[in-house]
């Protein structure tokens, strides 16, 4: 003899929800919501052609653009950066004489031993220097003139790149500043000529 059982019906309010542990998620495919552990404003990245090496080593923030602000790739200092209030002048002191972090710092003081380029008159030789701010100027100026380089040779983004990596101290200045670094070369050769003839007795017709 075959025995029927009758089916219990099952209502909604049967079915318990399953026990939801307190901060986890019953998805595992969804990760928690965590803060930021950082609230920096982000890089900003508008196109906007920054003419200093000093940008070569700091990053501008997306903060208040009426009170624009970088910060420095090695220590984290922030500096205001407005165009027309600030500039970069304390971004480059920072790098300069600040930043102990800074890769390329060096003592202004402490000099250097370097292979000086062999000539026809002499072999090179092995020679101490110092960093020089106007001779690097001066050396500049004297490029610009013997190659007849064109003054806007000296804003070019190449150009200022090469330069930092060859000496990241020196400011490359602007074709204002060069023109008149030319000019004061033509001077001086200038003065030399006369004080040659003076020395010589000699006189130009």
């Amino acid at each position: 003899m075959t025995t029927f059982y009758r089916q219990k019906s099952v209502t909604p309010s049967d079915i318990s929800e399953p026990a939801i542990i307190e901060g986890t998620s019953t998805n595992d495919s969804i990760p928690p919501n965590i803060d930021k552990l950082d609230n920096e404003p982000e890089a900003l990245d508008n196109g906007a052609k920054n003419s200093s090496w000093a940008w070569d080593h700091f990053i501008q923030l997306s903060s208040d653009p009426k009170n624009p602000k970088s910060k420095c790739r090695y220590c984290g200092k922030v500096y205001a950066c407005g165009k027309k209030k600030n500039g970069t002048s304390n971004m480059l002191v920072h790098l300069k004489f600040r930043c102990r972090k800074f890769v390329f710092k060096r003592d202004s003081n402490q000099k250097q031993l370097f292979m000086q380029p062999k000539t026809n008159q002499d072999d090179g030789k092995l020679i101490a220097t110092t960093y020089n701010e106007e001779k690097c100027r001066e050396a500049l100026a004297r490029f610009v003139l013997l190659d007849e380089a064109p003054f806007k040779t000296v804003e070019g983004k190449g150009f200022k790149y090469m330069l930092s990596v060859f000496e990241p101290r020196f400011h490359v200045p602007c074709r204002t500043t060069i023109a008149r670094d030319v000019l004061q070369v033509y001077v001086d050769e200038k003065k030399k000529l006369k004080d040659f003839f003076v020395r010589n007795q000699q006189r130009v017709c």
